[in-house]
């Protein structure tokens, strides 16, 4: 019981010996992937969705559940590509935060 008592106290004052900044560390660089990815997630799919629908004869009334299913997949599928497209350099900016520091001597 004595050891828990002693674990818990180091914990805490370890706790208190961090730096807020360590914890958040890696919020500004998430920010600047999530935000440009999900504007581009909304932007893209339902232009991506209409396209498909715009090159396809017929309207979209026209077809079953099932190629309808099959557009939106195709077009979240677009959309996604061109969101990693967009959100790459962010992730490249964002790895190094999450990495550990070397092993020094």
């Amino acid at each position: 019981m004595g050891s828990m008592k002693l674990s818990a106290k180091l914990h805490i004052s370890y706790l208190t010996v961090i730096d807020h900044y360590s914890l958040y560390k890696g919020l500004y660089p998430l920010w600047g992937r999530q935000i440009p990815y999900t504007m581009m997630k909304f932007a893209s799919f339902e232009t991506v969705v209409e396209m498909i629908y715009n090159y396809l004869p017929g309207k979209k009334s026209d077809y079953g559940k099932l190629a309808q299913t099959g557009v939106s997949f195709a077009g979240g599928y677009i959309a996604g590509i061109l969101c990693a497209i967009v959100s790459h350099p962010a992730d490249v900016r964002l790895t190094p935060c999450h990495e550990a520091p070397p092993n020094l001597p």
